[in-house]
């Protein structure tokens, strides 16, 4: 049986991640989250929602992982598969974050392929981990991660979404 506290906590988790979005998204706590894509910040409170609901920190929004995210779903679209790494290659997202300059301890990464929601791709993620790689779901709340980045190529059940969850070192 659910009590009046767990009924007041699930009223108002996401209110309060929604009140907390700015200081996760990077930075200066202000009210405003210029040069954010929408879906990064959409998501960004959902994600902490889910983090927070369990117990865990809030994670931040890099672009540099965004742009790393970014490429990696172009390539997955463009090659029509799912897989960690570059297609035709052994690149994966270390490499690619390597590449970009981005210093990191531990990278998670979730795929996911279709017409999803940012909410419903977060739910997928949630409940079944990553497809592609046989992740799994614990990723999105595992404690180490401290930033995050997201993104979509292409539309419909065609569309290719990528995660990217790190410790920066």
């Amino acid at each position: 049986m659910i009590g009046a506290m767990e009924i007041m906590m699930m009223k108002y988790l996401p209110i309060l991640a929604l009140l907390a979005l700015p200081a996760c998204l990077g930075g200066s706590g202000e009210s405003t989250v210029e040069g954010v894509p929408d879906m990064s910040a959409e998501f960004g409170g959902l994600l902490n929602g889910v983090r927070m609901g369990s117990g865990e920190g809030q994670v931040f929004y890099q672009p540099v992982l965004t742009t790393a995210a970014q490429t990696h779903a172009d390539d997955l679209l463009a090659n029509n598969t799912l897989s960690i790494f570059l297609s035709g290659t052994t690149t994966d997202m270390g490499d690619t974050l390597n590449s970009l300059g981005y210093s990191w301890q531990d990278i998670g990464q979730m795929i996911a392929q279709g017409d999803f929601t940012t909410q419903s791709v977060l739910n997928e993620w949630a409940a079944n981990g990553s497809q592609g790689d046989g992740g799994d779901a614990d990723e999105l709340t595992f404690s180490d991660y401290l930033d995050f980045g997201i993104a979509k190529a292409g539309s419909g059940s065609d569309a290719r979404w990528v995660l990217i969850l790190t410790n920066p070192s």
